[in-house]
């Protein structure tokens, strides 16, 4: 296999090149001669790549189609491996799903939660028992198959376009990763997310695979679960102080 890639880059590399002499004027369509063999072996390059691939012995030319073949297949698996990790990084916990396992077995359970590289589902216990259930882990590798649900809240990228600047949103990146932050810029097709006090990040359209409103802050939620009880005893100490 060495020798096939020295022999390609040696066809593809090594091109004649035209004696320049010392007059300029000789010099120029010398160049001009040369410019214009190059731009036209460019243009023939697949052909004759083609050509040259098939002068190779029969062994070699049945190890290139082999290697061409696996790159295909590895593109294939990893697109479909991106894809089910981001659509199981969409749903909810509770959301009932189907996998089907590279080793053929079949599962059913309700999505107990998923992260980048794993997801869990709650099945039923392996000794039948009514009512039982247990928590079982996947990698994403291992599935053949799935049939998950229709995520819902989920936008496209380009959903932000229409978000007023503060807005919060949670973002799922192509590589399942998530993030929360609010919406400081946009320009063009890249923007720029505070995700926490003094920390802002640049993303473009191109890395995000969906979003969405993003739900209060942890910080918020305290607030009003402290400050609403305290309102209404203020509120309720007032009115008795007035009726005393």
């Amino acid at each position: 296999m060495r020798r096939v890639l020295s022999w390609i880059a040696m066809y593809v590399l090594v091109f004649p090149v035209s004696p320049v002499g010392a007059d300029d004027t000789d010099a120029r369509i010398t160049t001009r001669l040369h410019t214009g063999t190059l731009e036209q072996r460019l243009r023939d390059m697949s052909s004759e790549a083609a050509r040259f691939f098939d002068g190779l012995p029969e062994s070699e030319r049945t190890s290139l189609r082999g290697i061409d073949a696996q790159q295909t297949v590895e593109t294939r698996d990893e697109t479909e491996l991106a894809r089910l990790r981001v659509r199981m990084r969409q749903l909810s916990p509770g959301a009932e799903i189907t996998v089907v396992l590279r080793d053929g077995e079949r599962v059913r359970g309700e999505l107990a939660g998923a992260t980048e590289d794993e997801f869990s589902l709650n099945v039923p216990h392996p000794t039948g028992r009514k009512g039982v259930k247990f928590d079982r882990t996947f990698h994403y590798e291992e599935v053949q198959s799935a049939d998950l649900p229709e995520a819902k809240g989920w936008s496209a990228p380009e959903k932000i376009r229409e978000l007023a600047i503060g807005k919060r949103i949670e973002m799922l990146l192509l590589d399942g990763s998530k993030v929360n932050g609010s919406l400081k810029s946009v320009t063009g097709r890249r923007f720029e997310l505070e995700v926490g006090k003094k920390d802002v990040r640049e993303y473009s359209f191109d890395e995000i695979a969906s979003v969405r409103p993003a739900g209060m802050r942890t910080s918020s939620k305290v607030v009003l679960a402290v400050g609403i009880p305290l309102a209404i005893l203020l509120a309720l100490s007032i009115v008795a102080s007035q009726l005393g």
